[in-house]
């Protein structure tokens, strides 16, 4: 199940343009369809190394998907160029059994590497996991209705009060809001705060944590408008325009 927060660097990681370079046009297309299926909406087919040179100075891409042979440019000259100046993740496409070629791509500063023949669900999560390793997710911000949180600062800023999240409320708002709209027991919540340690006998504790994180989030703790207790269950979050 994808949770908010996924969701969000998903679709922070389509908005990233990829350049993708084979000289194979049936190849380049078949790349373009899963991407374009996942999501991904800025896409440039290269298939020549002249082409990809010329649209790499131009249009600047976040990625390049690379074939190491092609017509006229290989791709290690490429790689080499785009390294003079860029550090931007770069997959390269190789036949199968070019053990040596897999090895000359990282010495000149490959990310990664992927033999043809490939399951397309594999270069996805291949490209998925470089992006997100090249550009990390900027700050998480969530807007309440009273508030906004930003969880990479463990900040709220409610009216004109600013508030530091603790540890224990930074955990708990995140578990809350990965399930955002749905109820998320106490039992979870307290495994959330306890780790694998025994936490049965928590919940009393856990109140006066929901209490403390109501005081920062909300306009009116006693009358909470995102953060709202399900009676013998658990609790659940709200977002801004979105109503109990």
């Amino acid at each position: 199940m994808t949770t908010k927060l996924q969701e969000g660097v998903y679709a922070l990681m389509e908005q990233r343009s990829i350049l993708i370079v084979d000289d194979q046009k049936d190849l380049c297309e078949m790349i373009e369809t899963i991407f374009t299926n996942a999501g991904f909406t800025n896409l440039t087919i290269a298939n020549t190394g002249a082409q990809a040179l010329h649209l790499w100075s131009t249009l600047n891409p976040d990625m390049i998907i690379l074939d190491v042979m092609l017509p006229d440019i290989d791709g290690f000259t490429i790689l080499k160029d785009v390294r003079e100046s860029s550090r931007i993740p770069i997959l390269m496409l190789t036949a199968r059994g070019e053990a040596d070629s897999k090895f000359l791509g990282f010495e000149n500063g490959a990310d990664d590497y992927l033999t043809k023949p490939f399951l397309p669900k594999e270069l996805l999560l291949r490209v998925q996991a470089l992006m997100k390793r090249a550009y990390p997710n900027p700050n998480h911000i969530v807007h309440l209705a009273a508030s906004t949180v930003d969880l990479d600062c463990a900040k709220v800023q409610c009216g004109n009060k600013t508030f530091t999240l603790t540890s224990k409320e930074l955990l708990l708002f995140k578990k809350l809001y990965e399930n955002v709209g749905r109820i998320v027991t106490t039992g979870s919540l307290c495994q959330t705060i306890c780790g694998d340690y025994y936490w049965e006998g928590y919940e009393s504790t856990l109140v006066t944590h929901i209490r403390h994180l109501r005081q920062k989030i909300e306009a009116s703790p006693s009358t909470p408008q995102s953060l709202i207790t399900t009676k013998g269950i658990g609790y659940r979050l709200y977002l801004k325009g979105e109503k109990p």
